[in-house]
């Protein structure tokens, strides 16, 4: 039997009603809150969650995230440097700030900062397939094919791997190929 997402919701705030201090569950909270389409609410529980541990790096990974979909990228950058500030190995706020930076058109930031996050985690698929997408506006296909392959040797349901390499292989010529790679993007489903 599934719960409703409000009813989740009801089961964080009484969970945080008897430990406000618990950063995890306000992360779990801000998560539910988002799938519901409460942003601002979300992005103040990942504040919560910060507040009581700065290091917490899912919490500011999925702020900054959910602030780059929302199209506050500066305020994503800005908070992914205040994670990094703390710990600059957070593999997952790198990338957060690389796509951040990326889609303010700021490409070559945005591949340092995936660089930075594969120092931390080489097996990081997000990062490759991150900076693959980011290399396509600085017309460096061959290297997006690389960093795709790189991606979806990690997992090969990646999405946005699937989706870069077929663009970069258009952009190369190679039009059986990027059928195929795109083929597959579309085939791929979401994993829960």
């Amino acid at each position: 039997m599934e719960i409703s997402e409000e009813a989740e919701v009801a089961f964080y705030d009484e969970l945080l009603q008897k430990n406000p201090k618990n950063a995890l569950a306000w992360c779990s909270k801000a998560e539910v809150l988002d799938r519901l389409g409460r942003h601002a609410e979300a992005v103040a529980c990942y504040g919560k969650a910060l507040e009581i541990d700065p290091q917490l790096a899912v919490a500011r990974s999925a702020k900054a995230s959910l602030l780059s979909r929302l199209g506050q990228f500066v305020e994503a950058i800005q908070c992914c440097n205040e994670g990094l500030t703390v710990n600059e190995k957070q593999g997952a706020v790198w990338v957060a700030k690389g796509v951040a930076l990326s889609r303010l058109g700021k490409g070559e930031e945005a591949i340092g900062c995936f660089d930075k996050a594969l120092e931390v985690e080489p097996l990081n698929g997000i990062a490759w397939s991150s900076k693959g997408a980011a290399l396509i506006p600085l017309n460096r296909y061959s290297e997006v094919v690389t960093c795709c392959d790189r991606a979806l040797h990690i997992d090969p349901r990646n999405v946005e791997a699937w989706a870069a390499k077929g663009h970069a292989l258009i952009k190369l010529g190679k039009m059986t190929e990027a059928s195929e790679c795109l083929r597959k993007a579309a085939q791929v489903k979401p994993v829960m």
